[in-house]
Formats: C-alpha cells, sequence, structure tokens
C-alpha cells in the first residue's frame, strides 16, 4: 500500500511536469496551488480524526497503535507530520529487530542521529569477528527496517560494516554459505514475503521460501530464521530438538545457539546460516541476499 500511495506521488509530479510544459505559467500555477489546497484540506481532516480518537484515552491509543500499523495509513501520516511516533523512536524500533543478525557485534547498532539533509548516520559497534552475514545482508537488512519504519528518511549511511579475510579452517563468515576462499558471493536480491507461522516459545517451523528450505526457530522474545541446514553434517533440522536457545541437530548432535546468529556451542568453528527476518502486520519478509543461488 505505501508502494502504491508512492507511485501516486510520483504521478502527481508527471502531471505537473506536463502542465508546466505547456507554455502557460498560469496552468502549472494554479495546478501547484490546487494540490496544495488539497493536501491541506486531507491533513486537516487526518488531524482532526486523530484528536478525536486521542481524546478516547487508552482506547484511543490502542486505536492509534493499529493505525499505525497499516502501510498505507503510516505513510499519510508520516506525508502530514501526524505520525503519533516520534522518527527517533520509530528507528530505534526498528534497528532493534535487526540486532538478532548483527551477529557477534558488541553492542550492535549505534544510532548517531539524522542531519540536516534528512541522511541517518549508524555505526556498527565491535568488531565482525565471528559474523556469519555478509556485509551487504547486514546493511540491506539494517536499511529495510529503517525504511519502512521511516520513509521520510532520505538516506541512510552505515559505517563500519566491513568484510573479514577468511581464516584458515574455518568457515568462511563473509559471503553467506561459503566454507573456503573459492566460494561464491550472495546474488540473490530480493526479500521473500511469507505468512507468519503461529508458533509458541520454543517451537520449530520448516518451511520452503523461493526454492530454498527455511527453519523457523521461536525464543521468547523474537523469531529467527535459518537455513534448514546442519553446518557440522549438512541434515536438515526439521526434527531438531530447541532447549531454550540451543538446538541441536538430531543426526549429528552438534549444538548450535540461535541468539547467536547460529553459532557452534562446542566451539567447533561453525555456523548455521542466519537469514535475517523481518515482521510486520502478521508476515515475515526474509532476506535471501544472505544464500547463493
Amino acid at each position: 500500500m505505501a508502494d502504491k500511495l508512492t507511485q501516486v506521488g510520483e504521478r502527481i509530479e508527471v502531471v505537473l511536469d506536463e502542465l508546466s510544459s505547456t507554455g502557460d505559467p498560469s496552468v502549472a500555477e494554479r495546478a501547484e496551488e490546487l494540490v496544495s489546497l488539497l493536501v491541506e484540506l486531507y491533513g486537516g481532516g487526518l488531524e482532526r480524526i486523530l484528536q478525536t480518537i486521542a481524546d478516547d484515552g487508552d482506547a484511543g491509543e490502542a486505536i492509534l497503535r493499529r493505525l499505525t500499523q497499516d502501510e498505507l495509513v503510516e505513510a499519510l501520516l508520516i506525508v502530514h507530520g501526524l505520525h503519533p511516533v516520534a522518527l527517533d523512536q520509530r528507528i530505534h524500533d526498528a534497528l532493534e529487530s535487526v540486532r538478532p543478525y548483527l551477529g557477534s557485534h558488541s553492542g550492535g547498532v549505534e544510532n548517531l542521529g539524522v542531519d540536516d539533509d534528512g541522511v541517518l548516520h549508524l555505526r556498527l559497534e565491535g568488531n565482525c569477528e565471528g559474523c556469519p552475514s555478509s556485509r551487504v545482508t547486514v546493511q540491506s537488512a539494517i536499511e529495510d527496517a529503517v525504511r519502512r519504519a521511516a520513509p521520510e528518511i532520505a538516506a541512510i549511511d552505515v559505517a563500519g560494516v566491513v568484510e573479514e579475510e577468511p581464516r584458515a579452517g574455518n568457515l568462511l563468515q563473509i559471503g553467506g554459505l561459503g566454507t573456503g576462499a573459492g566460494s561464491p558471493a550472495p546474488s540473490r536480491d530480493e526479500w521473500a514475503s511469507v505468512d507468519r507461522p503461529e508458533m509458541g516459545a520454543g517451537q520449530l517451523h520448516a518451511l520452503e521460501v523461493d526454492g530454498l528450505s527455511v527453519l523457523i526457530c521461536s525464543l521468547e522474545d523474537n523469531l529467527y530464521a535459518y537455513r534448514n541446514k546442519c553446518a557440522s553434517c549438512g541434515s536438515v533440522l526439521d526434527e531438531a530438538r530447541l532447549d531454550g536457545e540451543r538446538l541441536t541437530c538430531p543426526t549429528c548432535g552438534q549444538a548450535f545457539d540461535v541468539r547467536l546468529a547460529g553459532r557452534s556451542i562446542e566451539g567447533a568453528g561453525l555456523h548455521l546460516q542466519p537469514l535475517p527476518l523481518l515482521q510486520q502486520n502478521g508476515s515475515l519478509r526474509i532476506a535471501m541476499s544472505a544464500v547463493p543461488r
């Protein structure tokens, strides 16, 4: 819906440009005045609606929360500067949603603020040692989450996303599923949307996404997505055991920490392949750019 609103806005710009090219400046001026008046009219109406809802106290706050979860309504509120959640809070919530996929970055990602040009500056804290997510995947997850929560941001600058050279004897942590220096780089560019499965804490759910078997793990506070393949023996993990944060392969017994990006608990230098996952309006969006074709 938000994308459709963007297309409508772009179409308005095209029509205004066409009117400007007629050679009659008065036509373009009147058209721009008409658009401005319509925006002011609908903006005033939206503001009155929000104020009426807010006057209902707790019940009104619940309605406002539901309204901001609708992409089209949220986009309209942002256009008119009426979003009830402050920009800084929306950015904070977006960054919290991707922290599980920042690997071993101590402290995760720091918000340095929005400059006068509308550019959001972020910095990854810590280092990339042991981080199984590629540079492209990490930055993609951050940018996608922030742009959905704060589309008024003009651009996003992420500092500290640095790829490491692979170490001998270890899995190649940068570059997806590679197991050595010659492994292919990720080539999937899109996020796939799937229905959110009904899951309780401690449960697993396997599904096919874009031809890839994906394992969803449910912890108390969040959902985590991984490629459905043991990093030790290559077996599927549909029947794995999930005890707290510990996921144990039913075939070889190797255990992985779901919260810490699938790192081997026994310290065997192995990682499951994490897939950045965002939750929104009852659906899941999974970053397939983390997986080579």
